[in-house]
Formats: C-alpha cells, sequence, structure tokens
C-alpha cells in the first residue's frame, strides 16, 4: 500500500509533482536501455530467421540428391481403359501384353423371404450371429446385419425380400444365412465367380478383379469382358522428370525466399535517434558484413561450375535456372537485379531428355560430388552449431540479458532513490511545520507580554 502523502502542507510546494520531475529525469537512463535492448533482441531475432531461411535452402539442395528423387519410373498404359486399367506397382519388363477379360469376379448373392417373429430372434450369417428384437421387420434386420462388421456382408431390401451379397468376390467366397423366419429363394442364387483372362494367350485366374500376378510389376484392373485384345504397355525406366522438376522448383523458391529475407536484413536502414522500442528495431542487420558475405557465398555458388560433366550440362543455368532477366538490351527486372532466380521448365525438360546422367551428376545424385553436396557445404559453416549464424544470435542474445539484469538494478535504484527523495521531503515537512508552530507560539507570547 502506497504511504498516505501531505504534499506541500507546510511548504506550500507540490512535493510530489517534483519528486515525478526528478524521478523522470533519472529515469531516462532506464528508456536509453530499453531501446538498445530493443536493438539487440532485433538483432538476435534476425539472425534466427537468417538461419531459418537458409536451413530450409539446405534441405532443398538436399533434396536435389536424394535417392527418391532419382528414382527411377515407368509409364504403363492399357489402349482400352474403359475394360482394363494398368498402374505400375514394381519394376515391369519394357513392351507391351496382349490380354482378353472372358469374365470378371464377382462376389456370391443370396435372396431370402423374411417373416417377421413375434418374440425375439436371432439370424446365423456364416458363423455370426445376429439378434433381432421382438417383430423385427425386414428392414430392422437389414440394418441389424449391417451393423455386424464380421457378418462379411451387405444387406439390402428388394421387393420385399432379403438379399446378402458377399463382401469378398471369387469362386471360393460363400454365404450361409439361418434362422426363424428366413428362407431361401434358391432360385435367386449366385456363387462367386474367380475373373478369367489370357495373357499373351496363356489362361490365367483370380479372385479379384484387381490384379497383381497376371504381368509382374503391374497392378490390372479388370472392368469388363472384352471382344478382342487389349494391350497393355510398359515403357523403359527413365528418371522421374516430374519429380526431379519439382525439387528444382522447391529449390528456387526457397533460394528466392532466402535472398528475400537477407536483402531486406541488409538494406533495412536504422532510425536515428529512435525514441520508440520499434524504430530501435528497425536496421538491427543493415550492412552487416557477416551476412553479406553470407549473400555473396549463396549467390557465388549459384554461378560455379561443376567439373567433370559436359560443357553443355557443368552449371544451373545450363537446367535453365538463372537470374538473368533481361526485358532489353540493358534492362533487367527487379527480381534479376537482386540475384533471384528464375527456372525455365522448358529448357530443363529438354536437357533432361537428351542426357538424363549428366543432369544426375550435375546435381549430385547417385553419391557424385555434385552442385547439392557442394552447396551444402558452403552453408554449413554459417548454418552449423556454433556456427556464423548461432555465434552472432548468441552475443546479440547475451547483450538482451545483460541489458535487462542492467535495468533490474536501476529499477532497484530508482526505487530506493525515490524513497530517499520522500523521506528528505517529508522530514523536510515537519522541519518547517515545527518552524511555523515555534514561530507562531513565539508571536503568541510576545503579544501577552
Amino acid at each position: 500500500m502506497s504511504p498516505i502523502s501531505f504534499s506541500g502542507m507546510a511548504s506550500g510546494l507540490d512535493t510530489e509533482s517534483i519528486i515525478s520531475s526528478m524521478m523522470a529525469v533519472e529515469g531516462n537512463g532506464k528508456v536509453r536501455l530499453q531501446l538498445r535492448q530493443a536493438a539487440a533482441q532485433a538483432r538476435q531475432d534476425g539472425w534466427n530467421e537468417v538461419k531459418g531461411k537458409l536451413s530450409a535452402l539446405q534441405t532443398a539442395a538436399v533434396a536435389l540428391r536424394s535417392a527418391a528423387t532419382w528414382g527411377e519410373t515407368q509409364t504403363v498404359e492399357s489402349s482400352d481403359t474403359t475394360k482394363i486399367t494398368a498402374r505400375q506397382i514394381a519394376g515391369a519388363a519394357p513392351g507391351g501384353v496382349r490380354l482378353e477379360v472372358g469374365q470378371l469376379a464377382r462376389a456370391p448373392q443370396r435372396t431370402y423371404a423374411f417373416t417377421p417373429q413375434a418374440g425375439t430372434s436371432q439370424l446365423t450369417i456364416g458363423s455370426t450371429t445376429v439378434d433381432l428384437t421382438a417383430g423385427a421387420t425386414l428392414d430392422d434386420a437389414v440394418a441389424a446385419i449391417n451393423a455386424s462388421a464380421d457378418a462379411g456382408v451387405y444387406a439390402v431390401n428388394v421387393g420385399g425380400q432379403l438379399v446378402l451379397s458377399g463382401k469378398t468376390t471369387g469362386a471360393a467366397a460363400t454365404i450361409t444365412a439361418s434362422g426363424a423366419g428366413l428362407v431361401e429363394d434358391t432360385g435367386k442364387a449366385k456363387a462367386g465367380l474367380d475373373a478369367q483372362f489370357t495373357v499373351d494367350g496363356v489362361p490365367g485366374t483370380a479372385s479379384s478383379n484387381v490384379v497383381t500376378t497376371a504381368v509382374p510389376g503391374v497392378e490390372l484392373t479388370l472392368k469388363a469382358v472384352t471382344a478382342g485384345e487389349v494391350t497393355v504397355t510398359a515403357g523403359a525406366p527413365a528418371p522421374n522428370t516430374a519429380a526431379i522438376t519439382e525439387k528444382l522448383k522447391a529449390f528456387v523458391d526457397a533460394y528466392n525466399a532466402t535472398v528475400d529475407t537477407v536483402r531486406g536484413k541488409l538494406t533495412e536502414k536504422r532510425v536515428p535517434d529512435a525514441s520508440t522500442s520499434a524504430d530501435a528495431r528497425k536496421g538491427a542487420l543493415f550492412g552487416d558484413p557477416a551476412l553479406q558475405g553470407i549473400l555473396s557465398n549463396l549467390r557465388g555458388q549459384i554461378g560455379a561450375v561443376v567439373s567433370g560433366n559436359p560443357e553443355a550440362t557443368d552449371a544451373l543455368a545450363d537446367l535453365g535456372i538463372t537470374t538473368g532477366d533481361a526485358t532489353g538490351s540493358a534492362t533487367f527486372s527487379a527480381d534479376a537485379v537482386a540475384g533471384k532466380l528464375k527456372l525455365d521448365t522448358t529448357k530443363l525438360a529438354a536437357t533432361l531428355a537428351a542426357d538424363p546422367t549428366a543432369v544426375r551428376r550435375l546435381l549430385g545424385g547417385g553419391g557424385v560430388d555434385g552442385f547439392a553436396q557442394r552447396f551444402e557445404g558452403a552453408l554449413t559453416p554459417a548454418t552449423q552449431v556454433g556456427g556464423t549464424i548461432e555465434g552472432a544470435a548468441t552475443a546479440a542474445g547475451s547483450e538482451v540479458t545483460r541489458l535487462k539484469d542492467a535495468m533490474s538494478r536501476l529499477d532497484s535504484r530508482l526505487a530506493s532513490r525515490e524513497e530517499l527523495l520522500r523521506k528528505q521531503f517529508a522530514a523536510l515537512e515537519t522541519a518547517l511545520s515545527r518552524s511555523k508552530s515555534q514561530q507562531s507560539n513565539l508571536l503568541g507570547a510576545l503579544g501577552q507580554a
């Protein structure tokens, strides 16, 4: 609780205003510390933001050489997708096979007359028991069967009859059902069937219409009986150009995002004589030499030549990755001036088609020392534990802590100083009050004399 103050009762002075003014002057040091702390925090935040961008860029570079990016893929096509579709599930022998479908696989089906029972009853579907309440209708029975996950059938009311369809296709699949009030209409029974087909004239069967054993490495989906041959063709294994293109796009995007962030830090100017925390945070890394070195290193790596490759594929520019963006004889876009990259996917596709092996070596796929490995190595001194960025961020963080401690000590001194001032002014008021009282008593005594 704040002490009760009788400001200036004896002296006539506004001691509260005087103390506040004096403390405001002495508190200017804290404001300066707060502004310095805001600037230091901005430096730490800035370095951490740069590290995040560089780490994402490093990850994108790693992807350029990963086995997943350079895994070979094949095209698998059907000449009639209304009858048969095909997709690759493993390495398939390049070339075509002739297929004919004589019969599709089918699940068994049974139809029953159903009579509601007065009391509770049970139906047995295969080895599963389904309980029915007293007076259960056909629709109630259908709902109860479908609610049983173990029944292995779908139930439906068709024209007042209970129709059970198996969930599994094939000649080996069966349906059995029994229970009070249940009588099978045997004339509507349908047995399960296997799919029947030929592959290059050799007959085959399968319990499902999705067949993985007919053509090694290919999954066939049989959709209809064929009137003639359907050809399924597997292409020659080749690099997955779509995956490679996407990884290069991701790298270009990560690089440009990094350049935007770094340039933004380097070019944001400080605010002279900043008086707010927001202004003090501006320009925290303006012209920072270490940050300029990182940006120069990035740009140098982009234009570097990877030795060991043919001259036509020994640099990123040969893949369509460039910073040049001339719109006239001497005019360049803002992105080009900033050193940001663009990807010419048409040129990339042509280079991949002409010599995919050279592109793989250039990017560092297959374990060779290519662009990705060199780029990662160039970033490591900045991004590694104890590296350039961590050192700079740690130094800024230490300054933030030091300034915070300094402000805490200053707060303690200011509190002590304010307390002392209040005591001094209180003593002054007491002394003046006593003096006035003595003066009054003296004047009174003199008047009576």
